[in-house]
């Protein structure tokens, strides 16, 4: 039915250090799926972070999920163009959540950070405006 919204359940990806499904021994990584939203209405798919009691903040785990749903705006032909957005009144996004960060050394959070920088380089080529 045009102009319906749909309803997409949002996959709910660990993204590891390595990458998909790859983590160290004592990480520790949850999130309700309902931490990122995903929803098509009239060609316009949106995106919403919904961590509002920490600012949005972006862990492992959303920034994977959130990369899931770009993708998958990306590869639906009905999507014309990407809002990604955040729930909450003091902020769109805190940046990483620097809590995933504590106790852990240099050699563990760099690919962490890197994660997060290739997430905005694959949003930045994707096809359909963001």
């Amino acid at each position: 039915m045009k102009g319906a919204k749909e309803e997409v359940p949002s996959p709910n990806p660990y993204y590891g250090p390595s990458g998909p499904n790859e983590h160290r021994p004592g990480d520790v990584q949850t999130m309700s799926e309902q931490d990122v939203l995903y929803e098509v209405d009239n060609g316009v798919a949106t995106v919403t972070i919904n961590r509002p009691a920490k600012y949005n903040a972006l862990n492992t785990v959303v920034v994977g999920t959130l990369r899931e749903m770009m993708k998958q705006a990306e590869e639906d032909d009905s999507v014309r163009v990407v809002i990604l957005t955040g729930t909450g009144e003091k902020a769109f996004a805190a940046g990483a959540d620097i809590a995933e960060f504590k106790d852990k050394d240099s050699k563990t959070v760099r690919p962490l950070a890197e994660n997060g920088h290739e997430f905005c380089k694959y949003m930045e080529s994707m096809s359909k405006p963001v």
